[in-house]
C-alpha cells in the first residue's frame, strides 16, 4: 500500500523520524505502524505529509 511514495526514514538512537509525502492520511498512520514494529523503536515522530490528489469532476457536475 506504499509501494511507490516518498518518505524518508532517519533514527537517532531508538528514535524515529519520519518524513515525506504521500496522498491520504491513512498511508501516513500505516508508516507509522509499520516503524512502530521494528525492534528498538521507542519514540517515532511522525512529520509525513498529506497531499490529497484533486478528485475528477463528474461530467455533468458543473461549477457555479
Amino acid at each position: 500500500m506504499l509501494k511507490g511514495e516518498k518518505i524518508f526514514i532517519s533514527l537517532v538512537g531508538n528514535d524515529c523520524i519520519l518524513k515525506g509525502t504521500v496522498d491520504a492520511l491513512e498511508k501516513k498512520w500505516l508508516a507509522e505502524d509499520i516503524v512502530a514494529d521494528a525492534p528498538g523503536v521507542l519514540q517515532i515522530k511522525n512529520e509525513i505529509n498529506v497531499i490529497n490528489k484533486p478528485e475528477r469532476l463528474a461530467e455533468n457536475f458543473y461549477e457555479i
